[in-house]
């Protein structure tokens, strides 16, 4: 450890670790409230719980791809050959 950053930093990053480790456990408590709810509704949280992560998946895949279109048209303009092997 280095002595190069005066105490203060320090003490800020201890106390914006605790905040976001509150942040997750209050997350964590509300995920298991939210399940316990759908479930009480009559509906599989499991189930939910696999669309969600479905649903982000295929967001992610879609900016992927529009990123992927970008770059594409870019380097269309600018006269460079990709060469994408799929």
């Amino acid at each position: 450890m280095t002595d190069a950053k005066p105490n203060d930093d320090l003490t800020r990053y201890a106390e914006r670790l605790d905040r976001v480790l509150s942040e997750i456990e209050d997350a964590a408590e509300a995920l298991k409230d939210l399940k316990t709810e759908i479930k009480s509704a009559g509906f599989d949280p499991a189930a939910l719980v696999a669309v969600a992560k479905l649903k982000r998946d295929d967001d992610k895949r879609k900016r992927a791809e529009e990123r992927l279109q970008q770059l594409a048209l870019y380097a269309q303009r600018l006269g460079v050959q990709l060469d994408l092997a799929l």
